[in-house]
């Protein structure tokens, strides 16, 4: 495994290459001031990773396109764009979440946020948006929510434009290293195990789907898009292998610190006892990957276009 690695496929039809709150039920991490500054760290260190790329889709943006941000938390991607891309400010960005506590009190001023669901977004934006992304909402929604989450993304998108969905991988990946025999130096140490299986259990006992990257190429081709591609980063954990990484490190640490209530609100599932123990396990999970090889985080990025 190189010290940093990517990967892309095309995958249909294609030619393209304190007490820390809760915003919703089904929404698993704590939406605090904590966690919005590690979503705009995650931005930058995630826009490195992608080589200096927010936009994967290859789409065109003109004056007077709309662009949609599904989960914007922070609104970090949106107001990324805002920055970075040329021309930015002739386009309009809507960006929406499920709760209003992490938006931003200031951006730009073709920016909006407004408080709406990824499930049931306004009738009114059929066909709207040139570009539609959304990242990292595995922990907030449901297993059986992704079928109509990509439903609502295909009929929100304008024909000819463009779908981008970022997730976490890293289940997935540890999952298919095993069974090709190749897990090598990837293979966790005996507290990130823990934490996985950890993980494993409150997304079951949450009806929340940490595979849900093996299913969503399927679900945008069901229906509709076309051109669907795939990509995928592998980077390692920990400081031993640079600064990029000492980064994904501290965010991830910072996710799993976030999961600390979900965890024990379900009694620990046999693995810790408390929260003195979880915290101990957390320590020990950030002990592992500052000794080297071990800790591997991984981030899938789909995107498919909406025919004409």
């Amino acid at each position: 495994m190189p010290p940093m690695a990517s990967t892309k496929e095309t995958l249909a039809g294609g030619n393209i290459g304190p007490v820390r709150h809760q915003r919703h039920d089904s929404y698993l991490l704590p939406t605090d001031t904590i966690e919005e500054r590690r979503l705009l760290e995650q931005q930058k260190a995630l826009s490195e990773l992608f080589g200096g790329r927010v936009l994967i889709a290859p789409v065109q943006l003109s004056p007077g396109s709309e662009v949609l941000d599904v989960g914007t938390g922070a609104g970090a991607w949106a107001l990324a764009v805002a920055e970075s891309h040329p021309g930015a400010a002739a386009i309009d960005i809507t960006c929406i979440d499920i709760g209003a506590d992490m938006f931003p009190k200031q951006h730009p001023p073709n920016m909006t946020f407004q408080v709406a669901s990824a499930l049931e977004m306004p009738a009114e934006w059929t066909n709207k948006f040139a570009l539609v992304h959304q990242r990292f909402i595995l922990s907030g929604i449901k297993y059986d929510e992704w079928e109509q989450d990509i439903r609502e993304i295909y009929r929100v998108t304008e024909p000819g434009g463009w779908a981008q969905l970022c997730e976490w991988n890293s289940v997935v990946y540890h999952q298919e290293q095993e069974a090709a025999g190749s897990i090598g130096n990837s293979k966790p140490g005996p507290a990130g195990t823990k934490v996985m299986n950890l993980w494993m259990r409150l997304g079951e006992k949450n009806g929340v789907d940490f595979l849900c990257p093996k299913r969503i190429p399927g679900l945008m081709e069901a229906v509709g898009f076309v051109d669907i591609r795939r990509e995928e980063w592998v980077v390692p954990l920990g400081a031993w292998n640079g600064d990029l990484s000492k980064t994904f490190a501290e965010n991830l640490e910072t996710v799993y610190r976030g999961f600390k209530n979900a965890v024990l609100k379900q009694g620990g599932f046999g693995v810790v006892q408390g929260g003195e123990d979880y915290d101990a396990l957390i320590n020990e999970v950030v002990r592992e990957w500052a000794a080297g090889p071990g800790g591997y985080d991984s981030f899938v990025v789909f995107v498919g276009r909406k025919l004409q």
